[in-house]
């Protein structure tokens, strides 16, 4: 069998020492489901575990572009997200909400100043660990990871502790943990191509998930930071040809007598 060493070994070695041209495929959404069937298999008193977690769930429910918690070059790091840029309220021990500030975001320089804020809310109905809980989860990695220094990225690399994780080095991680969790998603391996899934699968994800809530597309801009209301339209389209395919399956029930 695989396991998560072997997978991330090999994937992470393989576009990192290869030079290898990867081709570029559209990717998938990762939608609670599979949050849920990834973290159900992690252990919060494991540091990696826990990180990753945090992780994956941050990046659903902000929907931020991968380039916040991973970016593709580990020494610029200039979207990154750090410490100092996250603010527990009304305090970490007590806290209810969590302000994420942005200082830089593909649609708004840093050179321009134009700062942007996004939140997460905590959840009631999280599990005891706080396991799908953004808010729990930041907390405990803040009181497990934070080292004093408010410039220390908020998701560091395994490889490097004291540099965030790469974009590399997170896709692999992310698809070996995919991997293990398909059998609890009743999902058959021979049929499902990690491939199609990255970083930008959160994001997807949680747009596609909100656009489902009927929620307007001038809201559903300002809260993935689009650039124009058009792109958010194309969430809302995503979620009426889903909507339509439920039809269909519907339908076939009712042809197979049910």
């Amino acid at each position: 069998s695989r396991g998560l060493g072997d997978v991330y070994k090999r994937q992470f070695m393989d576009k990192s020492t290869t030079g290898v041209n990867v081709v570029k495929v559209p990717k998938y959404r990762l939608q609670p489901a599979h949050l849920m069937a990834m973290v159900s298999q992690m252990s919060m008193d494991d540091p990696q575990d826990r990180r990753d977690a945090t992780q994956y769930t941050f990046n659903l429910f902000t929907a931020l572009r991968p380039g916040h918690t991973a970016p593709s070059v580990t020494k610029s790091f200039k979207h990154g997200l750090r410490w100092k840029d996250v603010v527990f309220i009304p305090s970490v021990k007590h806290a209810k909400k969590v302000m994420i500030r942005v200082s830089s975001t593909k649609t708004r320089k840093k050179e321009e100043q134009k700062t942007w804020w996004t939140s997460v809310a905590a959840l009631d109905r999280a599990d005891g660990e706080g396991r799908f809980c953004p808010v729990s989860l930041l907390r405990m990695l803040f009181v497990s990871d934070f080292n004093g220094d408010p410039e220390s990225p908020i998701f560091r690399s395994r490889l490097k502790q004291r540099s965030p994780v790469g974009r590399t080095e997170y896709t692999a991680t992310l698809r070996a943990r995919l991997l293990r969790s398909l059998p609890l998603l009743d999902i058959d391996p021979d049929f499902f191509s990690l491939s199609n899934y990255s970083g930008i699968s959160w994001r997807k994800g949680g747009l596609s998930l909100l656009s489902s809530t009927d929620i307007q597309p001038n809201r559903l801009a300002d809260h993935a930071d689009h650039g124009s209301v058009d792109t958010s339209r194309i969430y809302a389209k995503d979620t009426i040809a889903e909507r339509a395919n439920n039809t269909t399956r519907m339908a076939a029930m009712f042809a197979d007598g049910w």
